[in-house]
Order: C-alpha cells, then structure tokens, then sequence
C-alpha cells in the first residue's frame, strides 16, 4: 500500500472512531410522560371498590419497569381527595392510594407485559383531573420532563424560636453561613443543642413533602433542602421557578435569588427570579418554614419563554 492510501485509511478510521465515541458521548434524553386530562361528572359509573364515581384509563404498561403515577385536581383550589386504584386485566387489584389532599402518588412496577386499568376517582366530588404516568428516571437524572428538581438533601425539622413567626424565621440563619451550605448524604450538623443529619429524598412527582419525608405533620419549624444542579453549558437569562408552603428562601451558587416572607399553600412556579446557571455543577440551597399544616417546596428551571429545561441534572453530591 502507498503512503497516500495508508494516510488516508488512517484518516477515514480517525473520522469512524470520533463519530462512534460522539454516540458513546450523547446523553440519553428522559422519556415523556402519558398525562390525561379528563373530569368526574354525577352521571359517571361508581368504583366498586371506593363507591366513588370514576373513570377507568386502560393503558399498556412494561414489565419490570417502574411508573410514577399521580392523580390531581386540576383546580387545586377545590377540594378532591383523590382515590388512584390499579388493577390488572383479570380486575385484580395491584394498587390502592388515596389521600385527604389534592394529588395523591404512587410508584407501580407492572409484574407482566398487559393492558392494566388505572381508576381515578375521588372522596370530594367531582371536578377536572390530570392523571400523570411517566417512567421513574429519577434516579438517571433527577429532574423531569417538567424541569422539576426530584433529588434532594434535607435537613428538618429546626423549631422555631419562642413567639418567633414565619416571617422572622426565614430572614435569620438557623445556620451560620447558610448560603454556603454544601452537605453530603449523612452528614452531621449540630444547631442549637441538637444534633440533626442531612437525609437523601427522591420526590416522586414534583413536591418535596417534608411532612412525608418526617413521617409526621410538624409545625413552626425550619427545613433546609439543598440539590447539586448540573448544567451542561452556560445558562444566562434563564428563570428559577418555585412554590412553598410556607416562607421561604433560596441561594444559588451562595447568592440570595429569591425570598417570600408570607403564608401560603405550595403550588407549582409561586415565584420567579431570573438566573444564571453556570457550566457544570451549581448549588441551590432552600430554606422553607412551615407554621402551620402542610409543608413543602417545588423547584425547577424553564428558558425565558417558560420551556421546561429538561437537559439539566440534579444530584446529591457535589
């Protein structure tokens, strides 16, 4: 062989070698959620099970794959307290989940290849309702198809001060420096006279509960949550979207970005800052008081016209 062939096989197989580590390179994209939308009337049939009027969703589902699966009010004003119930083709029951809230959740891993019937209905009426499937990809990436961060670090509860409010809660560090914080799965931290350690928590929709994750409703405390974001280049002019319930604060990279002081319900994109997300890792750090019942936090970043950033990651090391 001449030595102009020999050059150029061995640019050819160059060329072969870069296109395939290019392909070995590419991140695998999460797959997209199934969301039905649809409403429970007077004349719907009753569930046999709950008594309750329903609709049957029939839908073929992988074996050995696990689905988060969620029922939800579409109006959150309103109260639902949804009944979500699972069963397979022989109408034996695999699943049954209900709540006094308005979303009720659930992880279902098919034990067969079929078509299973996924019933939705409620305790509280009627009313339109969202029925979400989307195959669990936590823990691959840790945000969802609704740029939602899912992975998360916590820290509660802290009790709050005698005759301390909400409001002066959130604006005083119940940890020094706590716009440094960067903890690890385990870690000890003392504040106050008490020891506390910082929990890894998967949020199986888009709501870290602290409530759920306690095991127990506790009120007029503190909890941190921190998340490591990933991003793959730098992000400028992008928004950081949140709800809480109650106050609640939050630094990015050790920078305040956000802050409400009143009392509320969490829903999801309550308030919006404009941020920067530089390229790689990125700490967001929360700080959320409850004062009275519920208790949660919702995070997630969209682009300036309010597309969901899915290309994001989120984890709990830095």
């Amino acid at each position: 062989m001449n030595s102009s062939k020999m050059i150029a096989l061995f640019l050819l197989t160059g060329l072969v070698l870069c296109a395939v580590r290019a392909g070995d390179d590419k991140e695998p994209q999460p797959e997209p959620a199934i969301q039905i939308a649809d409403r429970l009337i007077n004349g719907d049939p009753p569930d046999l099970v709950t008594n309750c009027v329903c609709k049957v969703h029939i839908l073929k589902l992988q074996a050995g794959k696990t689905y988060l699966i969620s029922l939800s009010r579409k109006d959150n004003n309103q109260p639902f307290n949804p009944w979500l119930r699972i069963e397979d083709s022989n109408f034996k029951q695999l699943v049954s989940s209900a709540t006094f809230a308005n979303t009720v959740r659930t992880r279902f891993t098919p034990p067969k290849d079929e078509e299973y019937r996924i019933i939705a209905s409620c305790q509280g009426g009627q009313g339109e309702y969202l029925l979400r499937i989307a195959p669990d990809q936590t823990a691959k990436f840790g945000v969802n198809e609704d740029g939602f961060l899912l992975r998360w670090l916590a820290l509660a509860p802290i009790p709050l001060a005698a005759n301390q409010t909400g409001a002066d809660a959130v604006g005083k560090e119940q940890i020094k420096n706590e716009a440094e914080l960067k903890p690890s799965t385990g870690q000890r931290m003392k504040v106050g006279d008490k020891e506390f350690v910082w929990k890894e928590h998967i949020v199986s929709d888009f709501l870290l509960d602290f409530n759920s994750l306690l095991g127990a409703r506790t009120e007029d405390a503190v909890a941190y949550a921190v998340t490591y974001v990933v991003a793959p280049e730098e992000l400028r002019g992008i928004k950081m979207k949140a709800g809480s319930d109650d106050q609640l604060k939050i630094y990015l990279n050790g920078k305040e970005v956000m802050k409400f002081t009143g009392s509320r319900a969490a829903l999801q994109d309550q308030e919006t800052a404009e941020v920067t997300l530089r390229k790689g890792v990125n700490v967001l750090a929360a700080k959320v008081v409850n004062e009275k019942g519920d208790w949660g936090l919702c995070v997630r970043f969209t682009d300036k016209n309010d597309r969901p950033l899915t290309e994001l990651k989120c984890k709990t090391a830095p």
